[in-house]
Parts: C-alpha cells; structure tokens; sequence
C-alpha cells in the first residue's frame, strides 16, 4: 500500500506499509538432524522444526550462513541395527513367498561422533535480522542541467547472524564435550552512518558527469557467516565467548572510510552534427566524427584488517622486552605486538589465549581504479535511419595501477605486513555492438 501526498510545491511525501512474512524452514522428509547440546544427541527434525524467522521493523530479513544445519548434520552420522535371525521357513507357499518379517523404524535420536563437526542451531535466539534504516538529503539545481546534493545516511541492525563454537576446539565456549559445535544464533549488532554527496550533469551539448563522495563509518561486533578469515566459527565467531560479542565491537568488515567516484559520458565534438566540422564531407566525418569517451574512475580507502598471533587477535605491547615466554614480537606501522598472553579460560592456563588489540585496527593501501572506454559511432542509413555499428575499445584499470589487498597478518608469517595480493590487473577488450 503507498500513495503520494503533495504538500505544497516544494514538498512531496511518499507514504507507504508493506508487510512481508518469512516462513520457517522446515525439513519434508525428517531426513536431516538439529543437534541438542543438552543431551548432546542428533535429533531428527521433523515439520516445524525451531528454525524462526519473523519480527516486526522498518526493515526485515531472513540470513544464512556458509554453515547449514539442516543440509550437513545427515542421519547417516549415526546408526541402528536390528537381527532378523533365521526364521524357519516350514510350510511356506511357493505361491505366496515367504512370511514378511517386520524390521521396525530408525530411532530418531542419534550419538554424534566426538570428532565430528557438528551443527546446532539454537532456537532459543532465533529472530529475523532487523534494520532501521533513516536518511535525510538535500539538492540543489544551482544552474541548469547541474544538481547537487548532499545527505545524512544511517542504519541500526539488530538480530545479526552470529556462528560460534560452543565445542571444546580452540576458541570454543566448552559448553558440550565436543570439538566442534558449530552454533548458528542471531544476536548480533551494528551501526552504519554516512555522508553521501553527489554532483551531476545531465546529459546536455555532449556531455554528462555524475560524481560522488562517501565518507561511513560501519561498526559492529559479528561479522556474519562469512568473514575475511573464511566461513566457520574459527574466523567468524567472537575471539573471547566468555567477554561476549562486546570484545569484537569495531569495525566493520565491510567498513569503508572514503569512497569517491566519478564518471563521465563525452561525446566529441568533431564530425557532422558537432560543434567543431559539422560541414565535413562524408568521406572524412567517418574517419573524424562519431567518438564518444567514457570514464569511470575510483578512489576508496583500503580494507580492514586485525593483527593475529598463536591462533588469535594479538597483544599490543610497547616493546619486545614484553614477549616473555617466547611469545613472538613484531611491529607493524610503529606499533609492537606479541602473541596474545591472557587465557580465555581462567581454569585452563595452557589453553587458547585472547590478545588486548581491538578488531580491524589497520587499513590496507588505498584503492585506485580507472576504467575507460572509447567508441566510434558508425552510421549505417543503406540498412535503416538508426542503424548503427559501433566499434568499443575498453580498458579496466587504465594505468595497470597495483592495487593490493590487506596485508599479511599473522605474527607467525615469514611474510608479515607484506600484501602480495593484486587486484584486477588491467584489462583491454575490444568489440563490434550493433544499435538499431
């Protein structure tokens, strides 16, 4: 339901509900298991299984992540057996074959494999994920064909996918005597604000232009089921379950500072119809007329990155006579960090540790992109009035500019704090487009 009130001649409001409803998923067939951290069994699903999706917001969605407990936690990670002995078979009707032997019904309880990876998905935090989303622009048409604008741009979301071990394996709460307990919950959060501006050209006398600048912050503290250290709770889940997802509150994984864009659309001005030869002879207009340059070009800051050692975020100290323990120094744009020192675990001093660096604290290189592209218009009037071949000779990334990636980030890396990555080398690409 929307509709558009007109206020005055400056002011229009576009009015609107919408309501949309996810269904849980369900498993047809009872085919598949969920896993019960309170008797530590597989417990086939059946129709209706815990597995929500609803709320109510300005916003609302379903997520999933690379780890799916209904498609990998298989009955066949159990087993039964039943023994139909050797019934006699005296008496039996060649006609009508031997008596039928009733061989009963799987249980539908299994006991996991110890070692084996399995997948929980808690029902007791189960909520769609939900967004507040608000903005607040501003334009102006300070002259004709040119319109500028400027505006304030946030989000909240609630009810974020979470995945964590509640296992015993590396960083894992211990809550189940298991390795790995992958658990799937929603109950992370985050915070996006912007200032998005935009100026634009309309098309007029050859030429458009439209550019932009962003300056964001996104904060939150899960990165979701998939995350730059891979899908899976090693990478994903919160490096301290007992502090909680408070300790990983910072940025963003997808947190980019700076962003400016520019791209234009020039047509020429050379050749018939254009405001320098417009006189010239045919013969030559197909030679000089009909180019058009087009441009795209990107300047963003770099990707986050945290530093890591001996499994998890590092210890920011203030010089290598801090590593005691053979703990690992190394420095990284002037900073010292040491394998992390500090249990998790009070009871288990030997066990994993967690480091007092913050998540995402350093940015790779800045990101710098030129596309362009150069077409030449041909007419084609023997076939139609608007038949036109067009000849396209576009590049990516122009100047063959190395844009690198992040870092390498693990104390533990021969490598370390050297980005061999490369993105998007330049690349040429000539083709024949047909216009009518």
């Amino acid at each position: 339901m929307q509709d558009d009130w007109k206020v005055n001649s400056n002011l229009t409001m576009n009015l609107g509900l919408r309501y949309d409803i996810f269904t849980p998923q369900t498993e047809r067939f009872d085919r598949q298991s969920n896993f019960d951290p309170a008797t530590g069994n597989l417990v086939r699903t059946t129709d209706g299984s815990p597995n929500g999706r609803g709320g109510y917001g300005m916003l609302y969605t379903p997520d999933v992540s690379g780890q799916q407990p209904l498609s990998t936690n298989f009955i066949g990670g159990g087993g039964y057996s039943l023994n139909i002995g050797s019934p006699q078979l005296t008496g039996v009707n060649i006609a009508t074959g031997p008596p039928n032997v009733a061989l009963g019904s799987p249980p539908d309880v299994f006991r996991p494999n110890t070692d084996a990876q399995i997948f929980f998905l808690d029902p007791t935090q189960q909520a769609s994920e939900l967004f507040h989303q608000y903005n607040l622009t501003a334009q102006y048409e300070f002259a004709p064909n040119w319109l500028a604008e400027a505006g304030y741009v946030g989000s909240l979301g609630r009810n974020l996918l979470v995945v964590s071990n509640i296992g015993t394996n590396g960083n894992g709460a211990r809550l189940v005597p298991f390795n790995n307990v992958v658990t799937t919950s929603y109950i992370g959060e985050s915070r996006y604000d912007a200032l998005q501006t935009k100026l634009e050209k309309r098309f007029s006398r050859g030429l458009s232009i439209l550019s932009s600048y962003t300056w964001s912050h996104a904060i939150d503290n899960t990165p979701g089921g998939f995350c730059v250290q891979g899908p899976g709770s090693s990478g994903c889940g919160p490096q301290n379950p007992v502090l909680g997802l408070d300790a990983d509150r910072g940025n963003s994984d997808l947190d980019t500072r700076h962003r400016f864009t520019f791209a234009n659309v020039l047509d020429l001005p050379f050749g018939r119809g254009r405001r320098f030869g417009g006189d010239l002879p045919a013969g030559l207009d197909l030679i000089v007329g009909g180019w058009q340059l087009n441009n795209i070009i990107t300047i963003q800051s770099g990707p986050v990155f945290s530093i890591f050692g001996d499994g998890g975020r590092a210890d920011v100290v203030g010089g290598a006579g801090e590593c005691t323990g053979g703990r690992r120094f190394k420095t990284f744009e002037g900073v010292g960090f040491c394998d992390a020192r500090t249990p998790i675990f009070a009871t288990l001093p030997g066990g994993p540790k967690f480091g007092n660096s913050g998540r995402n604290i350093f940015r790779g290189d800045t990101q710098e992109y030129w596309d362009a592209s150069l077409f030449k218009n041909i007419p084609a009037r023997f076939i139609s009035e608007d038949f036109f071949v067009q000849f396209r000779v576009q590049a990516f990334n122009l100047l063959n500019h190395i844009n690198g990636y992040r870092p390498r980030n693990n104390l533990g890396d021969s490598d370390f704090g050297i980005d061999p990555s490369t993105q998007r080398a330049r690349q040429l690409e000539f083709s024949i487009k047909l216009l009518f």
